[in-house]
């Protein structure tokens, strides 16, 4: 049990990163979908948050 206990804690922690650089990402996608006004691009965006949302829980 102690043993997997860091292994769990830097899975975690490798996680919450990836989840980090997927969130700046689609703030940044949000936002040049609103500038360019581009449906395309921002139903992308909208579909890699919700898969990646979706695979979080």
């Amino acid at each position: 049990m102690n043993q997997e206990l860091p292994q769990l804690a830097k899975r975690i922690h490798d996680e919450l990163t990836d989840l980090e650089k997927v969130l700046q990402r689609m703030t940044e996608g949000l936002a040049r979908a609103k500038r360019l006004t581009d449906d395309y691009y921002l139903d992308g965006v909208l579909c890699v948050m919700y898969t990646r949302l979706s695979l979080t829980r």
